[in-house]
């Protein structure tokens, strides 16, 4: 699929808790879940796994947010999940775990694990785009990749603040 290997969210407040979204590919954003709408106010995942999960062609290997100017004020929660092999291996791929871009929103990722994923460009496990808010709280980045900057988190246009995380082994190549 073009977006949202294993999920693709348009519209509406989606909690996700316990899940496993493992082992789904999508040929351009989102691996593992795809948001692109300006209708979806929220996003909430909890307890749940993103494992070897690949965007083919560019951002976000488990998660993609990619809102533009209209799209404001969407919240995400991610809270204690783990990341692990995921990949957003073009030669322009951002965000090997999670890629966000967004206008105007709060965003909160708390109590997880990034472990083994990797980008084409900027930001191992996280890229972040984004002119909100963003906290990264009770986090551990280990063995993440990339080729150009960012081997655990490349951030642009953002404010984000990262407290009492844990950041070993990551590389960049380029």
């Amino acid at each position: 699929t073009d977006g949202g290997g294993g999920i693709r969210l348009l519209d509406g407040t989606c909690v996700m808790n316990g899940s496993n979204i493992n082992n789904n590919t999508a040929t351009y954003n989102g691996g593992g879940i795809y948001v692109s709408n300006p209708s979806l106010s929220s996003l909430s995942v909890s307890n749940s796994s993103f494992i070897s999960n690949k965007a083919t062609g560019n951002r976000g290997g488990g998660i993609a947010v990619t809102f533009g100017t209209e799209q404001q004020n969407l919240h995400l929660e991610v809270t204690s999940c783990r990341f692990e092999g995921n990949t957003a291996p073009d030669t322009d791929g951002r965000g090997g775990a999670i890629y966000l871009q967004t206008s105007n929103a709060s965003s909160h990722i708390v109590n997880s694990l990034f472990y083994n994923n990797s980008s084409g460009e900027y930001g191992g496990a996280v890229s972040l785009n984004s002119t909100g808010i963003i906290t990264l709280t009770n986090l551990t980045f280990y063995s993440n990749s990339t080729v150009a900057e960012g081997g655990a988190i490349y951030g642009q246009f953002n404010d984000y603040t990262v407290n009492n995380s844990v950041f070993y082994n990551n590389t960049h190549t380029g």
